[in-house]
């Protein structure tokens, strides 16, 4: 039987792996505020920026279902996750990102698996905000049924895990959109 990790190997994997500041979150769950600090509807997705053409990656264990492009959001991927709410799937939307051609429907995704580099926003009347990676969980895929992240971070309710290389995510874990900055 394995010993947990003391508090303080805790606090010092966390120092070194990152909070997600490290990440730029730069919108959370249910924010009405978004990446530049305007005034938006509420949101029931996070957003994680970064520079457009930098990598996203994997936040679960999953397949890939869907990809799509829509005029306001642009480029984004469907992932059924290996989690489940009131014995029904969840899954993740990634919005704002081109997938590799080989993220296609039916490909197997770990945490850490990159998927696509994230895409500048048109500044249309849909979205004026900088680029980011929109991150949702949505009971069966619907858009009407958002549910809160927090739970399923790897490291814990409410500390949004920074994915380091080497670093093995549980099942039923989530991490970060994007890699340690």
């Amino acid at each position: 039987m394995s010993k947990a990790p003391s508090s303080a190997v805790v606090a010092l994997l966390l120092a070194v792996g990152g909070p997600a500041a490290a990440q730029d979150m730069c919108s959370g769950y249910q924010s009405s505020i978004n990446c530049i600090g305007k005034k938006r509807p509420l949101h029931n997705g996070m957003d994680f920026g970064g520079p457009a053409g930098s990598e996203a990656i994997s936040a679960t264990y999953g397949t890939v279902v869907e990809r799509n492009f829509d005029e306001c959001s642009g480029h984004g991927l469907t992932v059924r996750t290996d989690f489940s709410l009131y014995e029904s799937p969840v899954y993740v939307r990634y919005a704002h990102v081109e997938g590799y051609p080989r993220i296609q429907r039916g490909v197997a995704l770990k945490p850490g698996d990159p998927i696509g580099t994230l895409i500048p926003l048109r500044h249309t009347r849909c979205h004026g905000s900088r680029t980011h990676v929109h991150y949702e969980l949505r009971v069966n895929g619907d858009p009407k049924r958002p549910i809160d992240p927090s739970p399923y971070w790897a490291d814990g309710p409410g500390k949004v895990t920074c994915f380091r290389e080497g670093m093995v995510v549980p099942p039923g874990k989530a991490i970060a959109p994007r890699r340690c900055d």
